[in-house]
């Protein structure tokens, strides 16, 4: 990652991470890095555990049931 691009974590070794997702259209970080998860409700793309992740799932994109 180029040095001249801006900061946006505490850890700057943790920005890789968020430019990536970024360029990528990620729809959620999933992570258990303290730096990472400081940034949850402040960073455009979601950020979370596995376990937040997979209740964000079961809201952000609801299974059909199945017309038994």
């Amino acid at each position: 990652m180029p040095k001249d691009w801006p900061p946006v974590s505490k850890d700057r070794d943790d920005d890789q991470f968020l430019w990536v997702a970024l360029a990528g259209d990620a729809e959620y970080i999933i992570s258990d890095d303290k730096h990472l998860l400081k940034l949850k409700g402040s960073f455009i793309i979601p950020i979370g555990t596995p376990e937040n992740f997979f209740e964000w799932v079961k809201i952000a994109h609801p299974m059909p049931r199945p017309d038994w």
